[in-house]
């Protein structure tokens, strides 16, 4: 009924830095680079950061419910495999965060559920 708005808020954090990055990796200001596509007021900005925000959680928010009520759940040998993966990257905790906006761990936990709960819908839909 309502979005969690501490988790809103985050993503609209992570949305922000996001688009501060890459102006600066581009070498432009971030309006200039907003400018270039199309938004032209820190209304709009504000706006489409916190829709995007709210789907995204909307998202989450299903996955998880589908997998509670489902009973899907990863096993201990696909998170370690992945959490393998992540440290042979050359990532440790601090830089995964830096980079990835969230942990190692939080990480790991939404993409395997994601992965359980996709792999769930496939498997029991109906084409028609």
């Amino acid at each position: 009924k309502k979005y969690p708005e501490k988790e809103v808020n985050a993503y609209i954090a992570d949305i922000e830095e996001q688009y501060e990055m890459t102006a600066e990796q581009l070498g432009v200001s971030l309006e200039d680079m907003l400018a270039a596509y199309g938004i032209d007021s820190v209304e709009i900005y504000d706006q489409q950061n916190k829709d995007a925000a709210q789907a995204f959680v909307k998202d989450q928010m299903v996955m998880f419910y589908i997998a509670q009520i489902e009973g899907l759940e990863y096993t201990d040998e696909e998170a370690e495999e992945l959490r393998s993966a992540i440290k042979e990257s050359g990532y440790d905790d601090d830089s995964f965060k830096e980079y990835y906006g969230q942990g190692i761990e939080e990480y790991i936990h939404s993409v395997l559920t994601y992965s359980k709960v996709t792999d769930f819908i496939f498997e029991h839909s109906v084409v028609k």
